[in-house]
């Protein structure tokens, strides 16, 4: 087995404790803690997986066959643990993408993060490489806010990957006409990354605020009739790009 496969083994197999002190806008302090324990009702123990080196997810001198995006290979389980005495609710994106969750890094010193928002970057390579791939499309893609009840760890699955702008070379390119800028995808390497979602508080929603929690104590408003106003709270944790379980705790 090469060094490189039983780091990665080692890496699977250990975890040790992290502990992250985030704040709001207005400078409130939360803790996110990440941790191994996915089920509900059990105590939290603080874990991150950690001991690998950055690896770089782009050549210096990539091939066109290097720019076409990855799709996801894994997922990771995260947990959204409130912990508070009251209900709060997760906020999703509020424009130009699906999803709760946003995260950011500097794996092998390239700036990456996600998700993806059309409206905001630079075209999807892919989009050069093949113009029937389908544009920016967003109907339908705004995430609602979710209800989380007090001491309820709520589970959601993220299939990880990350994106971060390039130049495609015109060669590359099915109209080649001149070098652009793109935006192309990679599933995370190990390195260090921050998870980050945001929510608000019970008195910070108005309209249709009720649901029916699922088992887990979660359960999804309608983006329609509900609104979540005030400063957004943000809880963060950190991820390595490696483990597959990860809490977000809301304090």
């Amino acid at each position: 087995m090469s060094p490189r496969r039983i780091a990665l083994a080692l890496l699977l197999a250990a975890c040790g404790p992290q502990s992250a002190t985030t704040s709001d806008d207005a400078g409130t302090g939360t803790t996110a803690t990440a941790t191994a324990t996915p089920t509900t009702g059990e105590p939290v123990t603080p874990a991150v997986c950690d001991g690998l080196d950055d690896v770089p997810i782009w050549t210096d001198t990539p091939e066109c066959v290097d720019f076409p995006g990855q799709g996801p290979t894994g997922e990771l389980e995260l947990g959204i643990i409130n912990n508070r005495s009251e209900v709060v609710f997760i906020r999703g994106f509020s424009s130009g993408a699906a999803g709760y969750l946003h995260l950011t890094g500097s794996p092998g010193g390239r700036e990456v993060h996600a998700p993806f928002v059309c409206t905001q970057e630079p075209p999807a390579c892919d989009d050069f490489i093949d113009p029937g791939t389908g544009g920016c499309l967003l109907n339908d893609k705004l995430s609602p806010p979710l209800r989380i009840e007090p001491g309820q760890r709520h589970r959601l699955t993220w299939e990880p990957l990350v994106v971060f702008p390039v130049i495609i070379p015109a060669a590359c390119q099915a109209d080649p006409t001149m070098d652009n800028p793109c935006t192309t995808s990679r599933v995370p390497t190990p390195g260090d990354y921050t998870l980050e979602i945001t929510y608000a508080h019970a008195d910070e929603c108005t309209g249709e605020c009720d649901c029916e929690p699922g088992p887990d104590g979660g359960c999804t408003l309608d983006r329609e009739t509900s609104t979540l106003t005030g400063t957004p709270t943000r809880a963060q944790a950190r991820y390595d790009g490696v483990c597959t379980v990860l809490d977000l705790v809301i304090d």
